[in-house]
């Protein structure tokens, strides 16, 4: 009886230290995989500079911050000034920028876009293929396709989902739902006051 025992916690803790070896590859990779995609987007930043191309714009708002945030291996923010909050990005969309757009009542929106992402499909403009992030005060009643990303002070962020996407290809479209899923799950969790 002893001897099994002694087996049985041999057994368990042999499978313990496996699972936290494991658990530890799986960080190092995550955060490898973080480098190794800034790493790219910084160099396809730096050949953008070498060429310009022309800037797609819907209002003439200042250019987004984007920022390196200690708090994430490789995370970037993005300060959204004009809707007084930030995000912390993600993969696939670490190129995350908007441009404000003009609004009906009192909301501040901003449509999303993605330089990447327009270049590898350009008939997506501004809030077209990310969406939009809306900022609305608090007692506002809002259309029931936005879906409540965060509150801040005396205001909801709302996210809009385009109805359609303009990426017409299965890869367009998958990697247009790749993205909004970043977005709904990972960069909009991040949301925080500027």
């Amino acid at each position: 009886t002893f001897i099994a025992a002694a087996l049985g916690v041999g057994l368990a803790a042999s499978v313990y230290l496996n699972y936290v070896q494991h658990q530890h590859a799986a960080d190092v990779q995550r955060q490898l995989n973080g480098t190794i995609t800034d790493l790219k987007y910084q160099l396809s930043v730096d050949q953008g500079a070498a060429s310009p191309s022309p800037s797609v714009s819907a209002s003439p708002s200042p250019l987004p911050s984007i920022s390196p945030s200690p708090a994430v291996l490789g995370a970037q923010t993005l300060n959204l000034p004009e809707l007084g909050a930030k995000l912390t990005l993600a993969a696939p969309i670490t190129d995350l920028t908007y441009s404000i757009i003009p609004a009906t009542d009192k909301a501040v929106v901003a449509a999303l876009t993605s330089p990447s992402f327009v270049q590898k499909y350009p008939s997506c403009k501004p809030g077209t293929a990310l969406g939009q992030l809306v900022r609305r005060a608090i007692n506002t009643t809002i259309p029931a396709s936005n879906v409540l990303v965060g509150s801040i002070g005396g205001y909801n962020y709302y996210y809009y989902r385009p109805a359609n996407t303009c990426a017409t290809s299965s890869a367009g479209k998958a990697d247009t739902a790749a993205a909004q899923a970043a977005l709904i799950n990972t960069i909009f969790k991040s949301l925080a006051a500027n």
